[in-house]
């Protein structure tokens, strides 16, 4: 079963074990794209119901780099990720 990419704008179909399509996830900084391998990992590799504070700062941030690289202001999103690391007690 597939679903849409979940980076702002695009609605490529993607595999359900897949947060980004592929063009999408190239655009996410190398230094992002670990955060989010490494709290996905934690979280035990399945998409969550309800993820972790630290898994969805990451994938804010992946957002942004998406949306900064389409020409979109990423500025709520990194926000966002700035108030889920605020919440999860890592700031």
């Amino acid at each position: 079963m597939s679903h849409t990419c979940h980076a702002p704008g695009c609605q490529t179909a993607t595999p359900r074990r897949l947060l980004f399509c592929r063009r999408c996830w190239m655009l996410v900084t190398p230094a992002h794209r670990a955060d989010v391998n490494r709290e996905f990992a934690a979280i035990g590799g399945v998409a969550p119901c309800r993820p972790s504070l630290p898994y969805l700062a990451a994938v804010s941030e992946a957002r942004a780099d998406v949306m900064a690289a389409n020409g979109m202001d990423p500025a709520l999103m990194r926000a966002a990720a700035a108030r889920y690391r605020r919440m999860g007690g890592e700031e």
